[in-house]
């Protein structure tokens, strides 16, 4: 009598919809990622477009420019008003 190897159980077919969930998944956190990263550059062209643009867009706030202080600070690595 032919027995089936234990590995061979273990692979069970997995479903298209849920290997696509799982690409989504991936792509997801490369994406958090990439953004997290992106962030942590001290560079107003970055901010900007990543950030202040959106909450611009939405009216959550009204785009200031940076003053000569905060391009300082932004220079030398810290965020104005950050902890």
């Amino acid at each position: 009598m032919y027995k089936p190897d234990i590995r061979q159980k273990r692979k069970a077919a997995v479903h298209p919809f849920t290997e696509f969930l799982l690409f989504m998944l991936q792509i997801s956190i490369m994406t958090l990622r990439m953004f997290e990263h992106l962030l942590q550059k001290p560079n107003e062209h970055i901010l900007y477009n990543l950030v202040l643009r959106n909450l611009e867009e939405r009216n959550y706030m009204e785009y200031k420019p940076f003053c000569q202080e905060d391009k300082d600070v932004v220079e030398n690595g810290q965020v104005a008003g950050a902890v």
